[in-house]
């Protein structure tokens, strides 16, 4: 996270993802419990944290206004450059960049309710995923993009400490940005993606019988890798579900 006047709070780590899961249980509260006394200050704080979570050195200037805050006068720093790229853990990390499904997720929880998402879930969306798919990074055999073209490869241009089988962490979110069409004006749709993460997914998952996805720790050290999936999916289903039901779509933004 870095201020307005540049300084950097926490170097080499966004606060993007701590905003945007913050905001998750804020948006559950909100829709669950209505009338309670605090459901106002909820939804409140949940779409300041919204906000926050993608804001970018432009939002600082610009005359942008969601949900009711205009950007540029309540805003005390950023979480992403200007060029959709985020650090977390001391690099450029394309898994922190993903971890906006967080935001995207509450579509579905609202929807489920039968409300509109804040348009602050939105925020900025585009710009993380024109990043991923085109903007290039140096490399030893010239420039390249995180989204690898014709291939389930990520490229990571600092590398990745986490380990190295991440196809569903991609798969899942070009899911939600192309349900919720924040993928225009890209050569290559967010489907394509999605089409070709997901086959990598199951390649992933048909190496074993009892539904897993990963062996080796290295392919994935995070201890809750099996549920994090299990996690995506659902969530990613219910999205998918809440914009192709045959009530009209109860995937909506305001």
């Amino acid at each position: 996270m870095t201020r307005r006047d540049g300084t950097a709070v926490s170097p080499g780590d966004s606060k993007a993802e701590e905003d945007n899961w913050t905001a998750a249980v804020l948006a559950l509260a909100t829709v669950m419990m209505p009338d309670h006394p605090h459901a106002d200050a909820w939804r409140r704080r949940n779409t300041e944290l919204l906000a926050a979570a993608a804001a970018a050195p432009a939002d600082l200037t610009g005359d942008t206004v969601l949900n009711g805050i205009r950007l540029s006068k309540w805003l005390q720093g950023t979480n992403i450059a200007d060029d959709g790229t985020l650090e977390n853990h001391s690099r450029l990390h394309p898994l922190y960049m993903v971890s906006f499904d967080q935001s995207l997720y509450q579509g579905f929880t609202f929807g489920l309710a039968g409300h509109s998402a804040p348009k602050a879930a939105l925020h900025n969306i585009d710009r993380v995923y024109r990043a991923l798919v085109e903007l290039e990074f140096p490399a030893p055999d010239g420039g390249t993009t995180i989204y690898q073209p014709d291939s389930p490869t990520i490229y990571y241009p600092e590398g990745n400490d986490w380990g190295t089988h991440f196809p569903f962490y991609f798969g899942s979110f070009d899911l939600l940005v192309s349900l919720t069409g924040q993928d225009a004006g890209l050569a290559r749709k967010a489907d394509m993606w999605e089409e070709l993460h997901n086959e990598d997914q199951l390649a992933l998952m048909a190496r074993f019988t009892d539904g897993r996805t990963y062996g080796a720790n290295g392919e994935n050290t995070y201890y809750g890798r099996e549920h994090r999936i299990g996690v995506m999916a659902a969530q990613s289903y219910l999205t998918l579900f809440l914009a192709r039901n045959d009530d009209g779509g109860k995937l909506r933004w305001r």
